[in-house]
C-alpha cells in the first residue's frame, strides 16, 4: 500500500513538473549566463571592472619579474570568463615596456574571489599575430 501511494505521488509530481516546464511556468536559463564551469566571451572589453583586472595582472607580473623594466598596460585584445567559486578570467593583453617600439601580447589568467580578492594565476608572453 505504501509503495502504491509513493508511486502515485511520484508520477503526479513528475507530470506536474513536466506540465509547468512545457507551459513556460518554470524558466530555464536561456544562455544569458554560462553554465557553472563553462567559458563565455567578455562582450565589453572596455568595461572599467575588466580593465582593472587586466591592469592588476600587468602590475602583479611586474612585481614578480623585477629584473626588467616595468610593463605598461595598453589594451585588452580579447577575454573570456568562467563562473566558479568566484570568477576566472582569461585575457589577451597588450602591454609595453619603455624600451620597446610597440606593445607585445600577453596571456593572463586571473581569479577573482567572491570577496573580490584577485589572484594572478599566470601571465606569459605570446607571439603577436
Amino acid at each position: 500500500m505504501a509503495s502504491f501511494k509513493f508511486g502515485t505521488i511520484f508520477i503526479a509530481t513528475l507530470a506536474w513538473t513536466l506540465l509547468l516546464v512545457s507551459n513556460g511556468q518554470i524558466h530555464v536559463d536561456e544562455g544569458k549566463h554560462p553554465p557553472v564551469g563553462g567559458w563565455k566571451k567578455i562582450s565589453n572589453l572596455t568595461d572599467p571592472s575588466i580593465i582593472a583586472i587586466a591592469e592588476f595582472a600587468v602590475e602583479e607580473a611586474a612585481k614578480v619579474n623585477t629584473h626588467t623594466s616595468s610593463l605598461t598596460f595598453k589594451r585588452i585584445r580579447s577575454g573570456k570568463y568562467q563562473q566558479v567559486g568566484g570568477i576566472n578570467y582569461r585575457l589577451l593583453i597588450e602591454a609595453q615596456r619603455a624600451e620597446e617600439e610597440k606593445p607585445k601580447l600577453y596571456a593572463a589568467f586571473v581569479f577573482v574571489g567572491l570577496d573580490k580578492s584577485k589572484k594572478l594565476i599566470y601571465f606569459r608572453h605570446v607571439k603577436n599575430e
